[in-house]
């Protein structure tokens, strides 16, 4: 016969400093402790008529760790063919890449704008909609 105690002794420790985390207003996810209010933008993303289970939306960051952009990606089973829309923090469409064929060359201009939209900044984390 096998038998197996597993416990844990004491309460559990405080995680360390470098550790603290934050969840923003506008989500359920943690996020790196940088003052920043992504309600007014979330407010935008979480209109979109894509929006659903399947949404992704991430945060861009620059090198100061303040958010700028978030990037919208619409849930297939919401839509057809969801866009991705980039939004300022003010809640403004800044890039919408359609999701639609494109030759070599409409693609190599939508990859520019794209990288033009983020440029500078870093994919940080993703937020979710209430």
């Amino acid at each position: 016969m096998l038998l197996a105690v597993f416990g844990c002794a004491g309460a559990p420790s405080e995680p360390a400093p470098d550790a603290k985390r934050r969840t923003d207003e506008a989500s359920n996810v943690g996020q790196p402790e940088v003052a920043v209010d992504l309600s007014k933008a979330m407010a935008a993303v979480c209109k979109e008529p894509c929006q659903g289970n399947y949404s992704r939306n991430v945060v861009f960051r620059d090198a100061d760790g303040k958010a700028k952009r978030i990037r919208h990606d619409g849930d297939i089973e919401a839509c057809s063919h969801p866009p991705r829309v980039y939004f300022d923090l003010e809640g403004a469409v800044v890039y919408v890449v359609p999701m639609e064929p494109v030759t070599a060359e409409e693609a190599e201009a939508l990859a520019k704008k794209q990288a033009a939209a983020v440029e500078g900044l870093t994919e940080a984390e993703r937020v979710t909609c209430p």
